[in-house]
């Protein structure tokens, strides 16, 4: 396409031609909107040249005979006068064409300079906020270093004051620690360990439903204190915050059941730590609280709790067992070979889902089970028993 016939050239100069903008650009030394403008216009009013002009004249009596005169006149030399009126307006378009496109062209590279203007002052912003970031950074990793040796301090002066027999097992963390469970009831596991003899970081545990990582978590405390153990939980929407935070446990996203290696559906809920495989346990927490729907359902497959204590603790027991499975507990409690295997500290769910506060109720069933088995109910935390093997 030849450049005098560009539309983009045409559609920016009739952009420049109608402009009201006095301050508009310049091009070597002329002002657009001043003189080369006017000569464009001139040159478009004027580009086009004609031989057959209208003859006029105002004299009465020999004007006649002069407008006769000049016809027959043009009309003898028109073969010579054509081909260079013809020739003119050939240049004068050429001309006016080229003016448009310098012009054009001009407007372009202006706002590109301006385009150009901003991307160095956005540059110019992005450097400062690396730097900005790079210094914190660099503060961060000195808090780091700063918290990290108190870790380290910290770490030796116990170590020194369980060798001369000063601080007992667990006794510095039992009074000076943050809960994470939804009642506290790390704190009495806690307490319990301690009056046992047992060190925190030996503290293993088998946490069933084990929802977030740390946020009402009963085993989340003793990961932090060193020990490690087995999260088993059915929803994969909490499995890679699960495995972010909890990397030293062993993370099943299984659906614990009487039978295993069966697809099951789950049902997530909005509410937190409500999801459930009883569809009709979901129906009933969505008519209880009507904030809350079924946002999703899922396919999972299905593990026993025997085959996951068999596989994971086959030499011992964990000392912990958390079950919060959403009222399917007790079905869970009593599919345990209690023979075999004796948690010495079991947390089971009490209570029916309520929006309100729940006082005066606990489920009576699961204590007389867990009495036949040999294990005593030592805490009620208003939601959770907590349960201390008795033999």
């Amino acid at each position: 396409m030849e450049q005098k016939n560009s539309v983009e050239v045409d559609v920016i100069f009739n952009k420049l031609l109608n402009s009201d903008d006095d301050d508009f650009l310049s091009l070597e030394g002329l002002d657009i909107k001043g003189d080369m403008l006017a000569y464009i216009k001139k040159m478009a009013k004027n580009s086009e040249c004609y031989a057959c002009t209208d003859i006029t004249s105002e004299r009465k009596i020999l004007g006649p005979i002069a407008k006769f005169s000049k016809r027959v006149m043009r009309k003898l030399i028109r073969w010579y006068i054509q081909p260079i009126y013809e020739r003119q307006t050939e240049f004068n378009n050429a001309a006016y064409n080229l003016a448009k496109i310098q012009a054009a062209d001009s407007k372009t590279i202006k706002q590109l300079e301006e385009k150009l203007d901003q991307l160095e002052e956005m540059q110019k912003s992005a450097d400062e906020k690396i730097k900005t970031y790079e210094e914190k950074l660099k503060q961060a990793e000195t808090i780091q270093q700063l918290i990290n040796e108190k870790i380290s301090n910290y770490e030796d002066i116990t170590k020194d004051l369980k060798d001369l027999g000063i601080l007992k097992t667990g006794e510095l963390n039992l009074f000076d620690k943050k809960t994470y469970s939804q009642s506290g009831e790390d704190s009495i596991i806690a307490y319990i360990a301690n009056a046992l003899g047992i060190d925190f970081a030996q503290c293993s545990y088998l946490d069933i439903g084990a929802n977030h990582a740390k946020d009402m978590s009963n085993t989340y405390f003793f990961y932090r204190s060193g020990a490690k153990g087995v999260l088993v939980e059915a929803n994969p929407k909490l499995i890679p915050e699960l495995s972010l935070y909890r990397s030293r446990d062993c993370i099943l996203n299984k659906c614990i059941d009487t039978t295993s290696g069966k697809m099951v559906d789950f049902y997530i809920l909005s509410g937190d730590g409500l999801s459930t495989s009883d569809y009709s346990k979901a129906e009933q927490f969505c008519k209880t609280n009507p904030n809350i729907s079924i946002k999703e359902k899922v396919q999972v497959e299905t593990i026993t709790l025997n085959e996951v204590l068999e596989k994971y603790f086959k030499d011992q027991s964990p000392v912990i067992l958390s079950i919060d499975i959403e009222g399917n507990d007790f079905r869970v409690l009593k599919s345990i070979d209690f023979k075999s295997y004796r948690p010495k500290i079991i947390i089971a769910e009490m209570i029916p889902y309520e929006t309100s506060l729940v006082i005066g109720e606990k489920d009576r069933s699961i204590i007389e089970f867990m009495e036949q088995k040999g294990y005593r109910e030592y805490a009620f935390t208003g939601i959770n028993s907590i349960f201390v093997d008795n033999i």
